[in-house]
């Protein structure tokens, strides 16, 4: 502690001394520059001075620091005959501010001479370049004297960069980790310019870890919970132990004809595994059995003989149904059907005991109806026919137009439809005609003369009218809708002729192909009947004449024994469509 006492104070002398030294030197070169004229070179200076002090009248100046004068020469300057060698010695020392003196002493005399000293060089110093930061502003390089501190090259001024901004990305927080906020810093100088704020750590993100059902020879696990971001067990799961085989008997199965059976065996009810095998057993193999064919019966179907197998049922020979025969009957009328009277049909079979009985409603039955078939019975009525026993006619139903030309008188009553004259649909059960008048169901409908009406008999089988109003009404004034032809026909040329008396005499227009009795075939375009006196013809267009001579015999005579083949339908008049269906057949 004294040794360092000691330097601390021979330390503080040594800088009170040079500091005197300093200030002695500044006031000697204070004194010197006071003493020598402005603007006057080295020469004007008195280079001599006495050892003594002593000038011979002129100023002299003092160096207080060297304890030497200086003359000053006013006048001439006093020479000795000394050859003089000097010594310098410097009073100022140039500088880079102020020129320096130096004093040359004759070190043989006492002869001494001041000497000005040019100004020296200023020291270059390099002022460093100072880069601009973010926030503080730079300078360019400069330079100064590092005597006299004179600005030799001026540092400029560099403007602060400003920061450069650069994006912290914020962190997600877990359930183990703290996250952060998104922030920003500086990336030049990391200056922090948001900062990143912290984010609580999250709940654990629970999975369940599902249980494993414990099989009969592997353990199990209850259900667990996890958590799936890192994995934490939550809830651990519990072994469950492995609950071991439960038995199940396999029961034998019987082999059969075609299919082979087994043992008895064992197997696990939990898992199905094997405990004791099933062994195949062989199948029997089939036993044949007949099966007796059965007959058929008028009512019940039958069987053909078969086979089968009388273990398994299997079918060797299937039994084919034999379907019933059906009844063979017969029919007779056991009490007399008429217009009047009902009837009654007993059907009966020839082979079983089947019978039964039939009532018959008494009325009028068209000839195509079944009962037309049964003898015994009053039946079989067809269009235009007429009845003895009620004296009426029966005109079947159908659509006809009533002509009333030159006007006729009639009545009648049956069912029928109708349009009125405005148009609408109506219907009838009585017509009846004054000449021109005509009344429906008793109302007046207006006078007819030179019109028509279409009226359409609705009733099942026929139309009943009296015998006065078929043959003066009916007949002349009602004509049945369209009649066509069409198809192939056989032509009876033999019953045509006997018939020929109610041909529809006149040229009938049609379109057809015939053949005649030598099997050659021709096209028609029409059939003409005509009367010559007693003898009827019957003309065809490629024939000069075709004809059959009726009760007698004479000229050449060609038979029409083929068929008429109508290939597109021909319309003709209901005269002609009635005679010729009568003689000829489909």
């Amino acid at each position: 502690m004294k040794n360092i006492f000691k330097a601390l104070l021979l330390l503080s002398l040594v800088t009170l001394l040079i500091f005197a030294f300093s200030s002695c030197v500044n006031k000697e070169e204070e004194k010197v520059e006071a003493a020598i004229p402005p603007n006057q070179g080295i020469n004007s200076i008195n280079p001599y001075a006495q050892g003594n002090g002593e000038n011979n009248g002129n100023d002299v100046v003092e160096d207080d620091a060297m304890g030497d004068e200086y003359d000053s020469i006013d006048g001439e300057d006093s020479i000795s005959d000394c050859n003089h060698e000097y010594e310098e010695k410097i009073i100022i020392a140039a500088t880079c501010q102020k020129e320096g003196i130096t004093k040359m002493s004759c070190t043989l005399c006492d002869h001494y001479e001041h000497v000005n000293v040019a100004k020296t060089e200023h020291t270059e110093v390099i002022d460093a370049a100072v880069l601009a930061t973010c926030t503080t502003p730079g300078k360019t390089e400069g330079k100064h004297c590092s005597t006299c501190n004179t600005v030799l090259l001026e540092q400029k001024d560099i403007a602060a960069l400003g920061h450069t901004v650069a994006i912290d990305p914020a962190i997600p927080a877990t359930c183990t980790n703290f996250g952060k906020t998104e922030g920003k810093h500086c990336s030049i100088c990391n200056a922090v310019l948001l900062a990143q704020a912290p984010i609580n750590t999250t709940a654990h993100f629970e999975v369940i870890d599902p249980a494993v059902a414990a099989t009969c020879t592997t353990p199990g696990k209850t259900e667990g919970k996890h958590c799936g971001v890192c994995n934490t067990v939550i809830m651990p799961q519990a072994t469950i132990q492995a609950p071991g085989h439960i038995e199940v008997i396999d029961s034998a199965i019987p082999a059969t004809c075609t299919t082979p059976g087994k043992t008895e065996g064992k197997h696990c009810r939990t898992c199905n595994t094997v405990i004791i095998s099933q062994e195949d057993i062989e199948a029997t193999g089939h036993t044949e059995v007949t099966d007796a064919a059965i007959a058929a019966t008028c009512t019940t179907p039958g069987k053909t003989q078969g086979s089968h197998c009388g273990s398994c049922n299997t079918v060797f020979t299937p039994q084919e149904t034999i379907p019933a025969t059906g009844h063979s009957t017969a029919t007779r009328a056991i009490s007399s059907l008429t217009c009047r009277t009902n009837g009654v049909i007993e059907t009966y079979c020839f082979n079983c005991e089947f019978v039964k009985y039939d009532n018959v409603a008494q009325g009028h039955y068209p000839s195509t109806h079944e009962y037309a078939q049964i003898q015994g019975l009053c039946t079989g009525f067809d269009h235009g026919d007429y009845c003895d026993e009620c004296s009426v006619y029966f005109i079947a139903p159908g659509t006809y137009t009533i002509s009333f030309g030159d006007g006729w008188y009639g009545s009648a009553n049956f069912d029928f439809e109708y349009t009125d004259s405005s148009g609408v649909k109506r219907t009838g059960r009585s017509i009846t005609c004054s000449q021109y008048d005509l009344y429906i169901d008793g109302i007046a409908q207006g006078r007819m003369n030179r019109k028509s009406l279409v009226i359409t008999i609705t009733e099942e089988y026929f139309a009943e009218v009296s015998s006065d109003f078929y043959d003066d009404a009916f007949l002349p004034h009602f004509e049945e809708g369209t009649y066509t032809l069409s198809g192939t026909y056989s032509f009876n040329m033999s019953k045509a002729c006997d018939d020929l008396d109610n041909a529809p005499a006149g040229i009938h227009y049609m379109t057809f192909k015939y053949s005649d009795n030598n099997d050659n075939e021709y096209y028609s375009s029409f059939i003409q009947i005509t009367c010559n006196g007693s003898k009827w013809n019957l003309s065809y267009s490629n024939f000069t004449t075709v004809l059959y001579n009726y009760g007698y015999d004479s000229g050449y005579t060609r038979s029409l024994s083929g068929y008429i083949i109508f290939e597109t339908p021909q319309t003709v008049s209901k005269e002609f469509f009635e005679w010729f269906t009568t003689n000829a057949s489909k």
